[in-house]
């Protein structure tokens, strides 16, 4: 988790792959983890890959047998959701009841429906008291112009205060589009 978010792709990797292959390790939810982490590395760059590890690592969970795998299994779920959203890929085999509040705004902007978005976020700041990194990479998306500059350059600078080298790539792509 920690190289991953450090952007050492490479060493992330290769420490899940450490845990996968490691038979003293009989832990379901760890091997989920380092399945998802792996191809949560490709997100960016490879859907294909991404998506057979994400898949990979509900296959180990299986049926969750206990509360903490369920809640594993929801997390690789969504961040399978957040692959083909970001990829624009499969988004007819959605369910909105399967996105959260925050992903249902970003297949909203996905989709052209910048409006709906853009009232989905503002309700989960009047909730919050604030957007998260992601919620803020979401809201530049959909408000567009000087606006949404704003907003994108508030992203990367939450996910550099919070360490998160890996996806601060997504505001930091966006704000190309201003220079």
């Amino acid at each position: 988790f920690v190289a991953l978010h450090e952007d050492n792709k490479e060493k992330a990797r290769e420490l899940c792959f450490e845990i996968i292959n490691d038979e003293a390790n009989c832990y379901v939810s760890t091997k989920s983890v380092a399945y998802c982490k792996i191809g949560e590395s490709f997100v960016f760059s490879d859907f294909q890959k991404a998506k057979d590890y994400m898949e990979k690592s509900l296959s180990v969970i299986g049926n969750p047998v206990n509360r903490k795998l369920e809640i594993r299994r929801e997390k690789v779920l969504n961040t399978l959701l957040f692959l083909k959203i970001y990829h624009e890929k499969d988004l007819h085999t959605i369910n909105f009841e399967d996105l959260d509040e925050a992903e249902k705004a970003f297949l909203y902007i996905r989709l052209g429906e910048n409006e709906k978005a853009i009232k989905i976020l503002k309700a989960l700041q009047d909730k919050n008291g604030y957007l998260s990194s992601f919620q803020l990479y979401y809201m530049g998306l959909a408000v567009g112009g000087e606006e949404g500059k704003k907003y994108l350059e508030m992203s990367a600078e939450s996910f550099s205060k919070s360490g998160d080298f890996f996806y601060i790539f997504l505001p930091k792509t966006a704000l190309k589009c201003y220079n």
